[in-house]
């Protein structure tokens, strides 16, 4: 080969190599962003929502989960309602309570109005205690008189054991032993109790029903559950967005400044991202059992869907929201 094609070849050669080499760091740079990417990723919709929607509107997009959740589960035959999760939220009502009224065992007013009562008719302690004091005096007293009474009955009175209860006395048999009380108040006859148990007998479920009332019951513990992890949650973010607020408020005026700011926020991010990854774990193991549930019994897969998108919406629009409070 003549020393012309051999120079020809070289620059063809290197540029090649060129290109491999910026091909290769092209393919690296959008593997590390899609892995940065991913594992960011709520924070990046958080980031994009806060950075493009008025705090006003994102209020708006948790409320509208919100409704768009109690949709579902009343189009599912659940009595789901705003007000309902507000008040499992605040502590109103119990988790089992809220579980109840779902399935439709019981409403919200009336747990409420049994509350108030409950509350309102509670007596005070000291009350309590001064009549049980009252009651002890009086029956010391009455003691007292009763025995006094007794010590004096005229001998007329004093009648004894025998005379008090002739009707145990004629009821011995011959041989002086006594006879056997199986009068129908102490032992009602088999007769009586036989019409109760066929009337019990048809007013209990049939099998089928049972299963569909037990289904739906695990079906509401769950969602409840799913609230319940929200609502952690959603306390959690407060709670590191409150703390982040106060690095930023402890330094010096002339170092408040937005890049301190983003530091302190960067700083944080290790611990968000292990309460997010904590959380989603547990929300993927109960919406893993709901879809097993819903699969297994024939029923609308679309409640699952729901649970888990509203959730999304929810937590990015939370996150977004509290990041606005922190950027103010």
């Amino acid at each position: 080969m003549s020393e012309k094609n051999k120079e020809k070849k070289a620059p063809g050669r290197t540029k090649k190599i060129v290109l491999t080499v910026l091909l290769c760091l092209l393919i690296v740079l959008l593997v590390l962003a899609a892995v940065f990417g991913y594992r960011y990723r709520s924070h990046i919709k958080a980031a994009v929502i806060w950075l493009t929607t008025p705090k006003e509107k994102i209020q708006e997009n948790v409320e509208k989960a919100k409704e768009e959740r109690v949709e579902v589960l009343n189009n599912n035959g659940f009595n789901a309602s705003k007000e309902l999760e507000d008040a499992l939220m605040s502590g109103v009502i119990t988790h089992e309570e809220h579980t109840q009224i779902l399935v439709g065992s019981i409403t919200l007013e009336e747990v409420l109005e049994r509350k108030n009562a409950n509350t309102q008719t509670a007596p005070p302690e000291n009350e309590v205690i001064s009549e049980n004091t009252q009651t002890a005096d009086d029956i010391q007293n009455n003691g007292s008189q009763t025995s006094d009474t007794s010590q004096t009955l005229p001998p007329s009175e004093n009648v004894t054991d025998e005379q008090k209860a002739p009707a145990q006395n004629d009821t011995k048999t011959d041989d002086g032993k006594p006879k056997t009380d199986n009068t129908p108040q102490q032992k009602p006859p088999q007769q009586t109790e036989k019409p109760k148990d066929d009337k019990n007998n048809q007013q209990s479920p049939t099998p089928t029903t049972q299963q569909a009332s037990d289904v739906d019951k695990r079906i509401a513990e769950l969602v409840t559950r799913m609230y319940v992890l929200k609502s952690e949650y959603t306390s959690s973010i407060e709670g590191v967005v409150s703390s982040m607020k106060a690095d930023f408020a402890k330094l010096p005026p002339e170092q408040r400044t937005k890049s301190a700011k983003q530091s302190i926020a960067t700083g944080y991010m290790s611990k968000i991202n292990a309460m997010e990854a904590q959380c989603d774990a547990q929300v993927d193991a109960v919406v893993a059992e709901l879809r097993q549930l819903l699969k297994s019994n024939g029923r609308d897969m679309s409640l699952a869907d729901a649970i888990v998108s509203t959730y999304a919406k929810e937590k990015d629009n939370t996150k977004a929201y509290y990041l606005s409070t922190y950027g103010d």
